[in-house]
This record gives C-alpha cells, structure tokens and sequence, in this order.
C-alpha cells in the first residue's frame, strides 16, 4: 500500500505517466483494494469491532452500579466471559486472527476482573499494583498470541506500572527519593525490550516493523528528558549520566549504523545530541553555523539513497506493471527529487522554527512599541505575509520553508487581533478567519503551509457554526471535504501534493473536533450555552447526513461485482448502528477511506479516530451504563454474526495467503 503510493505519485509529477492514462495508471497500479481486498479488510474489520464491543460490555456492565446483583454473581459474569474468550482462542478451528481477537478480549478482562475485586474488597492497593498484576496475570496469554500489538500494550502496562511506582514511592523500594527515577525506570525498562526485541527478530524471527521504532521512542524520550534536566541545572559540572548517555549515544549509533542500519534510529540519536549540543552554552547563532544551516540534515537524507539505508525509492516494478497495462511511459520531463525520510525533515524543522523564534522575539519587541491600532496591525500582517510568501519562493529546504511559515504564522495573529478589534467574537470574526485560510491555502506555494492553513480553516469553520450553535454539524461538513479531496486526489495530476497538504489539514483538524467533543472541553461551550439559535435541533441531524453522504461517495468507488455485493451491507449497518455516536461514524468513515486510497497514514489516523469515539462512549450521560452494556452486547453479537453470514456469502478463505490489509496492492 505505502510502496506502491510511494512509487505512483512520482512517476505522475514527473510526466513519466501522461495525464490522460492517470486514472488507468491508478487501477493497474493496484493502488486501490480489489473486491477480495475489500471482503478481506471488512471481515478483519467486523472481527475486531465485534470482539471489542462485547469485551466492553462486560466492563459497562461491571461498571453499572448494582443494588441487585451480589459480588459473587458479577465475579462469575467476569469469569464466565474470560472462559468463554480462552475457550474460543484454544478452539483447533478457530483462525489465527480470532485466536488474536479471544487472547486480546480475554487480556483486557482480566483487568476488568482486578478491577472488580479491588471495587468489592476495598483493597486499598496502589493504582500500580493493579496495573503490575495485570500484566503478570496477562503474561502467558501474551506469549501465547505471538500478536505484536497485543505485546506492545503489554509493554505500555508495564510503563504504567513504572510510571506510577514512582510516583509513589520516589525512587527504587522507597529509599532512593529522585524526581528523576521514573524517567530512568522507564529508560531502563524500554531499553531491555528494544534490546529484547532486536534478539528476537534477529534469532527468532520476530516482526521488525513499527514497534521497534515504538521502542526506540519510549528508551530515546526519556533520555532525552534526563539529559535537557541535566543542562539546565547550571550548578552541575558531572553526573554518572553523561557517561551513560555518551554509552547510550555511540551504542545507538553502532547498532543501527553498521549492525542494522536504520535511519529513523539515527536521526532519534540526532535529536538527543542536538539537545544537548543546544544547551551545553553555545549560542543559536553558534549552532546554526555548527550544524551548517541543515547540512546535517542533507546528509542524513542523502545517506537515506545510497545504499547504507534500507530506503527502497525503485520503481522498476511498478513501470513494469503499467507497460504490461498497456500505458506508455514517457521520459521523465524533470529529475526525480530526493524523498527526505520524514523524521529527517521533522528534525530540519525543528531548526527552521529555532532560528523563527528569536526573529519573532525581535519582531514582537518592535509591535508591543510601534502597533497602536487594528489598521496598523492588520497592515503589518499583511506585509508579513508577503514576506513569507516571497520566503517560500526561495526556499530550497525545509529549514527556510518553516522560517517562512512562523514568518506568516505571526502576520496571522497580527491580523486576527486587528479583526478581534472590529468584530469582537462574533460570526464575521470567525467566517473572515475562514476565508482568510482558505485563500492561504490557495496562495500560498508551500505544501506544509498548505497543510497548516486547510487545518486552521477546518477549526474556523467549527468556531463559526459554534457561535448559531451547530458545532456538531462541522465534523460531518468537513468529513465530506475530507472525502471529495482524498477521492479525487489523481483527477488533477498537477495538484497531487496539494489535495494531499488539503487533506491532512483537514485530517487532523477532525480529530481535534473530535478531541475537544470527546473532552467535554469544547471551545463550542460558551458559545452554546449563549445562543438562541431556532435550528440548532437540526445540527446532530446534518452531521448524521453529512456522514452518510461521504460513505455513498466512499461505497461508489468500490469496483462493482455481484459476487460481492454483501460488502454494501457492512459499513451501512455499522453507521446505523453508531449513530447515536456521530465520532464513532466518523472514524469508521475515515478507516475505510484509508483503506480505499491505498494510504496507510489516513487508514491509522482513522483507527485512533474511531478508538477515540468509542472510548468516548463511557462518558456519554444520555444513556445508563447498564443500556450501554445491552448496546454493547447487541452490537457485538450482531457483528459477529455479520461476519459469519458475509463469509459465508463471499466464501472467504480464512487461511488466504493474501490476508494482509496490505496486500491487495502488491
């Protein structure tokens, strides 16, 4: 999925593809899932939402406060449900992936269990004697599943647990007090399982894909803690850390250097050493001519091509498969460009926005003395962001390009203080934010600026219909923007990257929606609580509308068959299903968009989108826990049996080869 995109969207800007065959391009690309793909994506799908959903209704019902039912009788529901997931993942029928399903339901029971008697007895236990026990108790069934996730939210209890002991007691036992002792019970413990797991999938096998770099992030992070800790305490001339971070630094290097290269691995070392380096008394100025304006960060990209890097940027295969279609290549009209790994760009970011911070500081100065009035502010906005514009011209790294970008981040503030002056918090404020961003997002020859201004529109627009009290129909409106743009991403071969900035804008602008709903934070409260708007009964409605407008466009662009017409049924019932959760419709929305365009990143996105929604549906006061509960257990079991009607219908080969989500673009 990721490599094909990676491959496609190259060959189109580079006119090796001719703008009329894109679109065939596109489908002989396998970019987009087949109907196989789709059964395949939706059976996973209905499996795991349908083994959630009744592991959750055990909690709701635990959780519901209980004048009937005696402890003993709850215990026995608790126990019976665990039975029950054990019994399904030791079936010799049952499938890996359900076995999966059962060990992952039946882990989260048991601590829905040790949460039951701690609530029955009153224990009085430490929060991190529960979260420890949990995991001990959850070991086996762990190591049974071989599951990669499920061992990575093991690992995050055990980071609980740390976590917590030491907040508790303050050091090891309760002897050795130090504010600094969880952050080095979290480096120590994080760093075992990345070294663990490098053994693993060295002798043994084990998957070296994402939850390595997890690893990587969870021993990196609190070094990265301890050693800025470190340089601030100005009195501190030596500490055994320094030692250990300088053995941290050269093993992380050698490994991953010359052992087993990886990029992502040493552009995190990167960042610990530019901390330090920062922080160890030399000036910005020193700095930006120690690292040569981004030299560093050039290198590391350029290293990412030469071969010392499991960096793939072939796409012979990929030419191939288009010749075999019947779709003539032309000769690339500009040369391939170098595709900077993203953390790399992350890091030349992050230098950007250093050397940004002391030009506003200066600029602030001189707008605290010299802007008096809303005019003046505004025209100086506008003047700075003529500047930024003229900055993304000349732009040739990611350095300037974010310079330019807090550049034009400080003339937006200038001018919406000047449009606060005139307007107040109103309606006008907030639709002449929203076309101010709009027009950015046009303008503007930057895709992060792009990106940055599709996501502030999206909070404007949000802000807007807050104020007439229909906050709840902007998730929906910018859903069907978001699936428009990603649909269509290949119509205009010219504008890929920028439907592509549009689109994570708005993106991440959803999710933030859904943050602050699911919060009961909103930025809408005050404004709801003050309007008196006669149709505001109608915005849960629009959202309702919006969401299933967006799964009809979504739905027509899967490939047609008769065979698989079941596959129309799915999304439909779990929309039905959820809507009384209008973000949990989002999310599932948003899965299936990802998996429709062949985008791995959009696809995650809607996975923590829909994880959130449900998550959300505990703290929903319109219903009782135990009515959640019978939800829960209704649409767990309707799920399931879903699933079993549509593999029989589709004759779905639960042991396929191509069960991979994945697959279906190779």
């Amino acid at each position: 999925m990721a490599s094909t995109r990676r491959e496609l969207i190259p060959l189109i800007e580079q006119g090796v593809i001719p703008p009329e065959q894109v679109t065939r391009a596109v489908q002989a690309s396998g970019l987009h899932p087949s109907p196989r793909a789709w059964a395949l994506f939706i059976d996973r799908l209905l499996l795991w939402l349908g083994g959630l959903a009744l592991a959750f209704a055990v909690l709701f019902f635990i959780a519901y406060n209980w004048a009937e039912m005696g402890r003993w009788l709850r215990f026995d529901v608790v126990q019976a449900a665990m039975v029950l997931a054990v019994g399904i993942a030791v079936w010799h029928k049952a499938s890996p992936m359900v076995q999966r399903v059962a060990l992952t339901s039946a882990t989260l029971l048991v601590g829905v269990l040790l949460a039951l008697f701690g609530q029955v007895y009153q224990t009085g236990a430490d929060p991190w004697q529960l979260f420890f026990t949990w995991a001990l108790l959850a070991l086996p069934w762990v190591w049974v599943a071989r599951f990669e996730l499920l061992w990575v939210l093991w690992l995050g209890l055990l980071n609980l647990v740390v976590g917590l002991y030491f907040r508790t007691w303050g050091g090891p036992f309760g002897v050795l007090v130090s504010s600094d002792a969880a952050l080095w019970g979290l480096f120590g413990l994080n760093t075992l399982a990345l070294a663990t797991w490098e053994w693993g999938a060295r002798c043994r096998n084990w998957s070296r894909q994402w939850a390595l770099r997890l690893l990587a992030v969870g021993s990196g992070v609190p070094m990265t803690l301890l050693t800025m800790r470190l340089i601030v305490d100005a009195g501190l001339v030596w500490s055994p850390m320094l030692a250990i971070y300088s053995l941290w630094l050269a093993v992380l290097y050698g490994v991953y250097r010359y052992w087993r290269p990886d990029l992502f691995m040493i552009a995190g070392g990167q960042a610990v050493a530019l901390g330090r380096r920062l922080a160890g008394g030399k000036s910005a100025a020193d700095h930006h001519r120690g690292t040569g304006d981004g030299r560093w960060g050039r290198g590391m990209a350029k290293a990412a091509t030469s071969g010392d890097f499991p960096v793939t940027n072939n796409v012979n295969d990929l030419s191939v498969r288009l010749s075999q279609a019947g779709i003539p290549l032309n000769e690339p009209t500009s040369p391939a460009q170098l595709q900077t790994p993203w953390f790399v760009r992350a890091l030349q970011a992050f230098s950007g926005w250093l050397a940004a911070l002391f030009l506003l500081g200066f600029i602030a100065m001189g707008v605290v003395f010299v802007v008096e009035s809303p005019a003046a502010s505004l025209g100086l906005g506008l003047v700075m962001i003529g500047a930024a514009y003229g900055l993304f011209c000349k732009a040739r790294g990611d350095v300037l390009e974010h310079l330019a970008l807090a550049v034009s981040l400080a003339g937006q503030l200038l001018i919406a203080w000047a449009l606060v002056e005139f307007w107040n918090v109103s309606t006008y404020l907030w639709w002449s934010l929203l076309a101010l961003q709009c027009a950015l997002a046009l303008v503007m020859p930057s895709q992060v600026h792009r990106t940055f201004s599709a996501f502030t529109a999206s909070l404007a627009l949000y802000m807007a219909l807050a104020v007439n009290a229909m906050a709840p129909a902007a998730g929906g409106l910018v859903l069907l923007a978001l699936a428009l743009l990603w649909l269509n991403e290949f119509r205009c071969s010219g504008r890929i990257q920028d439907v592509q900035a549009w689109g994570y804008g708005l993106l991440i602008g959803l999710l933030v929606m859904q943050g602050l709903a699911h919060s009961g934070h909103s930025f809408a409260f005050w404004f709801d609580a003050q309007s008196t708007n006669a149709f505001a009964w109608s915005a849960p409605w629009l959202n309702a509308v919006f969401v299933a407008l967006s799964l009809a466009l979504l739905l027509y662009t899967i490939p047609h068959s008769k065979t698989h017409w079941g596959l129309y049924l799915s999304p439909l019932a779990l929309l039905l299903v959820s809507f009384y959760a209008p973000s949990v419709g989002q999310g599932l929305v948003v899965v299936l968009l990802g998996f429709a365009i062949g985008h791995r990143l959009v696809l995650g996105l809607g996975v923590l989108s829909l994880l959130v929604g449900i998550g959300s549906y505990y703290y929903w006061l319109d219903a009782t826990l135990l009515t959640k509960a019978l939800t829960l257990l209704v649409l767990g079991g309707g799920l399931l049996a879903l699933r079993w009607t549509l593999l029989k219908w589709l004759s779905v080969a639960e042991n396929s080869p191509s069960t991979s989500v994945e697959g279906h673009g190779k």
